[in-house]
């Protein structure tokens, strides 16, 4: 058939030349670009399928990056605590030195002056380390490192702190000084119910001087540096603001009052207005003249102290309210504040210091009441060799929980999720968990005054302590009361002790004593007063009774929310933990004080030794913490890099030009492409033979 409307020829050489420039267009596409898939229609599942690549593969490298960073974070911790290290070592050669018996009391002071500035450097370490305007080595660095491009795909660090009072060293009380808990003298009342008479406490075995219930620090200075020898009572206050104030106070609205020693009534200081905290502070030292001494701490909040121990009370009015601590010096307004202040016993002649009750053969004896308004618990010495052990109140609530900040000793908190504390032994097993860290034993102790100046008069009468039956009568007679009770101690665990018409009754680990008069064939007897009365003081709860490892006095610091009944403790060795959110601060400059650990007597230096042993232990452990870290993160590394690579490998696979078979199929499709133009243009000729049968 011969037609000219339709070219089949012609058509059939343009389809197969738009189909060779088609493949020849994407054959350059993928050679100029170099990628096999160009667009989702050259390959749609596997454009999906690498774009995931993609995602991991930089994810993985950035890991990578993570990891190095966190590797150069932890050398440059792990680098500070070496010098750390060594500083410790050097203290403790120092302190080997100053123990050996050549050495007089000049040259120890010598040895320690070195020590102190030591001391001094490591704390400044441990704040000033930093990396990437972080603070590494003061306990607060605790972070999350993202390590894999995955969530969850994570390695936590949290570093210690590596400051002296961390440590073990840094406490203002060294081995032969405690500082109490504030007094309870409030500017006018010592605290307790009467006066305090000479020898109701003792201080080293020593009697004090009398105390009127009107007495403040300066006369209970007085009374004890003029009775006690071998120990120096010094006085300091230092209270820190609960949260960081901006500063900002009208005029009226920001009071300090004070009663300075030998002023009869309190001197009220109104300071001047200020639109910042340093200009606070200025206005403070300023008008104030030195009774009082501002400052502002390393967290920015306001410090008030002063060198003699008097009460300061702080009103600020700037606040919103009467509990809310938001005014500008942030100790909260409207309601004054009383701010006690610290008692501080500091032995001479390198001996433990006890505080103790005393005369106990009276008729009113020393009380716990009396030590707490000095700021103590009893501390005492209980064996030969033995040093602070304190004891606190018999518990009065056993079935309350502690909380995560009710009690901290040594600065651990006393918290385990998995240790309940609504048992005296509870109680026990939370402290002695952290024993190794703390240094502190905890145990119960049962203990119990009784007056027997009007003794049952029946000398029949028998004994019972926890259902226990003495095997001998009480005779009606103190002295054989005592024998009755020691004859069975293997048996029930108490002992008496005769002082004068009373008798104390106690015994070690033992949760409660239930002690009864008993008729001599065992059955109650309640038939006088006396008697009954003398089995309602009998029932009691135990008290908890802590001992030092190492004979160093015990730091005790209580939370906000804290019931003594819960416990039986004042804080000790603290200074002004007044905040859960406040550091214990002892200086009175309202500056953590270094001087704890020191080498300037005989029996300091040979206590320092061990408490340096534990304190390079401590920062040796954190060090093999981080190293561990840092070769953990090698490990890591090698392993993202891995498998980057292995999945840029098969990325590669998907999405790169095969160049050889691309320049292949670019050839075909050029050779076609010329072909295809070539037969087209002679079907377009072929045509023209159809004028040859018009023309004939």
């Amino acid at each position: 058939m011969t037609a000219i409307n339709t070219n089949t020829a012609s058509l059939n050489a343009q389809y197969f030349l738009a189909k060779s420039n088609k493949e020849m267009e994407s054959s350059m596409a993928k050679l100029s670009s170099g990628q096999k898939v160009n667009s989702a229609a050259d390959d749609a599942a596997g454009l999906a399928i690498a774009g995931r690549m993609t995602s991991q593969i930089k994810g993985l490298n950035m890991a990578i990056k993570n990891a190095n960073d966190s590797v150069a974070l932890a050398q440059t911790a792990e680098g500070a605590m070496e010098e750390v290290t060594n500083m410790l070592q050097r203290m403790r050669e120092l302190a080997v030195q100053a123990s050996n018996g050549t050495m007089n009391d000049s040259d120890r002071k010598s040895l320690d002056a070195e020590v102190q500035a030591l001391k001094t450097e490591i704390d400044r370490v441990s704040t000033t380390t930093e990396f990437n305007s972080q603070t590494l080595l003061d306990g607060s660095f605790g972070k999350t490192f993202q390590i894999g491009d995955k969530s969850g795909q994570t390695v936590d660090l949290n570093i210690a702190s590596i400051g002296t009072k961390a440590l073990g060293l840094g406490s203002s009380v060294g081995p032969t000084s405690i500082t109490g808990d504030r007094l309870k003298y409030d500017g006018t009342n010592l605290g307790v119910d009467g006066a305090i008479a000479a020898g109701d406490v003792m201080i080293n075995g020593q009697a004090i001087g009398a105390l009127s219930d009107q007495d403040d620090m300066e006369l209970i200075l007085k009374a004890i540096n003029d009775n006690v020898d071998n120990v120096v009572a010094t006085g300091h206050n230092v209270v820190v603001a609960k949260v960081k104030g901006d500063g900002v106070t009208s005029a009226g609205q920001f009071d300090i009052e004070v009663k300075e020693y030998g002023v009869g009534t309190a001197t009220t200081y109104n300071i001047s207005a200020s639109g910042s905290m340093k200009e606070l502070v200025s206005n403070i030292n300023h008008e104030t003249g030195g009774v009082v001494s501002a400052s502002i701490n390393s967290e920015g909040k306001l410090v008030l102290s002063n060198e003699t121990g008097v009460a300061i009370k702080v009103t600020d009015n700037s606040a919103t309210g009467a509990a809310t601590f938001d005014g500008g010096s942030g100790f909260g307004g409207t309601t004054a504040q009383v701010f006690k202040g610290f008692l501080t016993l500091s032995s001479t002649d390198g001996s433990a210091v006890t505080v103790e009750r005393g005369n106990l053969a009276d008729a009113t004896p020393g009380t716990d009441a009396m030590l707490e308004a000095l700021g103590f618990r009893e501390t005492s010495s209980e064996t030969v060799g033995d040093a602070y052990t304190v004891t606190g109140l018999a518990l009065t609530d056993t079935t309350t929980a502690w909380g995560t900040t009710d009690l901290k000793i040594n600065d651990v908190a006393i918290y385990n999720s998995s240790i309940t504390t609504d048992t005296v032994q509870g109680r026990l097993d939370a402290i002695n968990h952290f024993s190794s860290t703390t240094g502190v034993v905890a145990s119960a102790h049962y203990e119990l005054l009784i007056d027997l100046s009007d003794f049952p008069d029946d000398a029949t009468d028998k004994i019972g302590i926890n259902g226990v039956a003495s095997t001998n009568a009480i005779g009606a007679n103190i002295a054989k009361f005592a024998s009755a009770v020691n004859a069975d101690t293997d048996t029930h665990g108490i002992k008496a002790t005769v002082h004068g018409n009373n008798v104390v009754l106690e015994g070690a680990n033992i949760a409660n004593a239930n002690i009864k008069l008993l008729k001599a064939d065992g059955t109650a007897d309640a038939a006088s007063t006396e008697e009954s009365a003398f089995e309602t003081a009998a029932s009691r709860f135990t008290r908890i009774r802590l001992d030092s490892i190492d004979n160093s006095p015990i730091r005790i610091e209580l939370g906000d929310n804290d019931t003594v009944g819960e416990h039986g403790f004042l804080e000790a060795n603290v200074g002004a933990a007044d905040y859960d959110v406040n550091a214990a601060m002892l200086s009175a400059t309202g500056s953590s004080s270094v001087r704890g650990l020191s080498i300037a007597t005989t029996t300091g230096a040979t206590s320092a030794l061990g408490a340096l042993d534990l304190a390079i232990d401590s920062v040796n452990s954190i060090r093999g913490d981080l190293g561990a870290l840092q070769n953990r993160l090698d490990h890591t590394m090698n392993n993202l890099s891995s498998v980057a690579n292995a999945t840029e490998g098969a990325k590669s696979r998907i999405m790169d030009t095969d160049f050889a078979t691309e320049t292949a199929n670019l050839t075909k499709q050029q050779i076609l492409s010329q072909a295809a133009t070539s037969m087209l243009a002679q079907a377009n000729q072929s045509k023209q033979g159809i004028l040859a049968l018009l023309q004939g």
